[in-house]
């Protein structure tokens, strides 16, 4: 008798605790969104088209649900991408990455240009794009500059940083950000795309529909053709 009356105890608890949950607005932030500046393309990872060697991975070691997954969604009829569960709102305590095939970063690779859409609880949930342990803004800046800062609750990989996160865009219409990689000249990299929820209130999540990786000039000497650098990174 005893026990139950600790079980109901708590979840009483947690029911309080889930109710005064405070609903944080958008900051009003009005983002600019920002395509890259390409004079070259390396990579082009159209989603429509394949998964492109992407994988799912843990990036919290504490937790968190798994929620990447490949195929069409009902949102973007006749679309193959990548989301946050097809067809659905993500879980709560999720937490899971998706990462690219990694490349060496040069002036033919320093600029990222994903093509995306969001829609998460704003504040407590959201993503953003990490390198190794950077976290990596848009050219425009991240809509939330701390992503989950309640003490009492915790979204999963992307606890405490900066990230993308709300539902304040055009409903269903893709929008296109910019990241610059130039401070990882002469590495090599992979993009690691960081998504996490905490423990209540879901919403549809992140889809995303390309990947674009190219930069300011090409590599090689003045004599190099368009095509032999091509063919660099096949």
């Amino acid at each position: 008798m005893k026990s139950l009356l600790t079980v109901l105890c708590i979840l009483m608890l947690s029911t309080v605790a889930f109710a005064a949950k405070p609903v944080i607005e958008s900051n009003g932030a009005d983002l600019s969104r920002i395509a890259c500046p390409f004079e070259v393309t390396t990579y082009d990872w159209d989603f429509n088209t394949g998964d492109h060697g992407f994988m799912p991975t843990v990036c919290d070691d504490t937790g968190g649900a798994p929620v990447w997954a490949y195929g069409m969604d009902t949102n973007f009829p006749g679309m193959n991408l990548w989301a946050t569960v097809l067809d659905g709102d993500y879980p709560t305590d999720s937490g899971e990455a998706l990462v690219s095939p990694s490349f060496m970063v040069d002036t033919s690779t320093n600029l990222v240009q994903i093509v995306h859409y969001f829609d998460t609880e704003f504040s407590y949930d959201g993503m953003n794009l990490m390198v190794g342990d950077v976290v990596v803004p848009p050219m425009e800046g991240y809509s939330d500059d701390e992503l989950s800062d309640s003490t009492s609750y915790y979204a999963f990989c992307v606890d405490g940083q900066p990230g993308f996160s709300g539902h304040d865009l055009d409903e269903w219409v893709m929008i296109t950000s910019c990241f610059d990689l130039a401070e990882f000249e002469g590495q090599e990299v992979a993009l690691e795309l960081q998504f996490g929820s905490d423990s209540s209130i879901q919403y549809p999540g992140w889809y995303l529909a390309s990947i674009v990786v190219g930069g300011t000039q090409p590599v090689g000497n003045e004599n190099s053709s368009w095509s032999s650098l091509k063919a660099l990174y096949r």
